[in-house]
């Protein structure tokens, strides 16, 4: 496991490496990203830097670039593995089709 500092600066590059006009490298920040959360947990960050997490969550349903936008519903029900139901207004502005996908992701995780 890498150390807290490390990891909190990573995860700071891809996010702002998330918002290049360059899809390929959007798209390889947001799935470094995805995996990087998903391998390190996200207990082990500073509560600002989740703060950016939660909001850059939303905004990846709103890329146009279609490889981003497959990763925004893996990164979210990493969200809600950790934060629960509390996150939910946070996504309550997505379109009908990408609130439906939560939503059965949701029901889905709860299952399990």
């Amino acid at each position: 496991q890498m150390c807290k500092q490390h990891s909190n600066t990573v995860i700071t590059e891809l996010i702002s490496a998330t918002s290049t006009k360059q899809p390929k490298i959007a798209s390889a920040a947001v799935e470094s990203l995805r995996i990087h959360l998903q391998s390190e947990g996200l207990p082990t960050f500073d509560k600002a830097l989740l703060k950016d997490i939660i909001s850059l969550s939303v905004q990846l349903f709103d890329s146009t670039v279609t490889s981003v936008r497959s990763e925004a519903l893996p990164i979210a029900i990493s969200l809600f593995k950790v934060f629960g139901s509390s996150l939910r207004e946070k996504y309550q502005n997505l379109r009908p089709a990408q609130q439906k996908e939560i939503d059965d992701a949701l029901a889905q995780l709860e299952k399990s």
